[in-house]
């Protein structure tokens, strides 16, 4: 059941690359603080039926990634996306996946098959393929960073995973982290972003849209961590590299990326998914 979520997790996860990238000339911090906007009142609906573990130290240590580090990831990847073509930074987000999965054999001890290793290997290595002839662009600051917050996104998968284990609310524990995001981007990040919008009809659709999708999308990838190995499901979570590559190609007219280039790294990833399914 995990394998559908995470494939409509997929999809809706390069839609949410390409309007960062169409929300160029936005400020960032604004963007990424609206895109969570929806988690105060998803928590409201959970308040009156949901008793959250408060008095374990886990909680408080897991909450560091949604309330800190995510927002700050998120923010991050927003901001590159406005200044890098999407076909050249989001291949290298396939790297989150490799950080899941050492999080998760090293930190929690957990085993996985090996066909299925195999399979995680060969879809990151499918997705990389499309960074070809560009390493030049390793000396951009942004490049590193996004790297950086690729590889935290990795990471709190895994623990994300662990926490569903403890406190099985997955929805609930959304709700929280994304409260806790909207919150720290409007005081921090955002705070004095908000009047360098210009609220034209054309930009509220954008960004109201946006939100939507990281909302439909957020829910997909908590259910499918709920049910599947975290591994496993960022790994074809990742498979939406492909899509945005061709989003970037068609809409955006990064002509770098050739579509043989994409259909082989297509084929690549598909071999491994099926591995995954073994």
């Amino acid at each position: 059941m995990w394998f559908p979520l995470a494939l409509g997790s997929a999809v809706l996860y390069s839609s949410m690359w390409l309007f960062a990238r169409a929300s160029k000339g936005l400020p960032s911090s604004v963007v990424t603080a609206i895109n969570c906007c929806w988690g105060p009142v998803l928590l409201l609906c959970f308040l009156p039926f949901v008793e959250f573990p408060w008095d374990q130290w886990w909680w408080y240590g897991y909450l560091v990634f949604p309330w800190i580090l995510l927002p700050l990831s998120a923010w991050v990847l927003t901001h590159a996306c406005q200044r890098i073509d999407v076909t050249v930074i989001n291949p290298l987000s396939a790297l989150s996946t490799i950080a899941t999965l050492l999080t998760a054999v090293v930190l929690f001890s957990r085993s996985f098959e090996q066909i299925h290793i195999l399979g995680i290997v060969i879809i990151t290595s499918g997705l990389l393929f499309l960074y070809h002839n560009r390493w030049h662009t390793w000396k951009t600051t942004w490049l590193w960073l996004s790297i950086l917050a690729v590889i935290i996104m990795g990471i709190n998968a895994s623990i994300l995973k662990e926490v569903i284990s403890l406190f099985p609310h997955p929805i609930a524990i959304l709700a929280i982290g994304e409260t806790g995001s909207f919150s720290f981007l409007v005081l921090v990040s955002a705070r004095k972003d908000w009047k360098q919008i210009n609220w034209t009809k054309r930009n509220i659709l954008l960004v109201s849209t946006f939100s939507f999708v990281v909302f439909a999308q957020a829910i997909l990838i908590f259910l499918a961590l709920a049910l599947g190995p975290a591994p496993h499901v960022i790994a074809i979570k990742r498979t939406s590299i492909l899509l945005t590559a061709l989003g970037g190609y068609l809409i955006f007219k990064e002509k770098d990326q050739s579509i043989l280039r994409l259909v082989t790294s297509c084929v690549i990833v598909v071999a491994g998914a099926i591995l995954l399914n073994l």
